[in-house]
């Protein structure tokens, strides 16, 4: 069962203008290996790109889960959706840095997935730990994962200069 901590469309961050995207990528990438939602190398289950004239768009799906115990996972879906990019470079302190232009869009999305095959074949036994004590359980995990997200949309706000 899915108990989601944000509506099931995400939480999204909108912004226009210039990105450092390989630091932000960087930056969102060592933030969630920090609260153990990424386990392995490769976050990215999608990558699109179509060239359009000057410009590109890009689409780039993560996905990411953390084992709470086994009954409980977390798990997080990030969709970057990047319109009319085109690459300028800039000179910051003496540097050549290749940053992007364009619209940028985060969508965050995340839920408590609660039960498991092993838990599911104990039959009865499973509603009954549902009704006695995974109920006050699953309150706190979709807590603490409501509070790691939407941290973690600040978190990204506050690195590119939102308010």
């Amino acid at each position: 069962m899915r108990h989601y901590v944000t509506p099931s469309r995400g939480i999204k961050i909108k912004m226009k203008g210039i990105v450092d995207m390989p630091e932000l990528y960087r930056f969102m990438k060592r933030w969630l290996e920090d609260k153990g939602l990424v386990k392995d190398e490769s976050l990215e289950k999608k990558y699109v790109e179509r060239i359009k004239g000057n410009t590109k768009q890009t689409e780039i799906v993560w996905e990411c889960e953390k084992t709470v115990s086994d009954y409980v996972k977390y798990k997080v879906r990030i969709t970057f959706l990047l319109i009319g990019i085109s690459e300028i470079e800039v000179d910051q302190e003496g540097k050549k840095l290749k940053l992007m232009k364009g619209d940028f869009m985060i969508e965050i999305s995340g839920y408590v997935e609660e039960g498991s095959e092993s838990w599911e074949s104990l039959g009865p036994l499973t509603k009954i730990y549902e009704k006695l004590i995974g109920k006050s359980r699953i309150n706190n995990y979709k807590a603490e994962l409501y509070n790691k997200i939407y941290s973690f949309q600040e978190a990204i706000k506050e690195f590119v200069g939102l308010r």
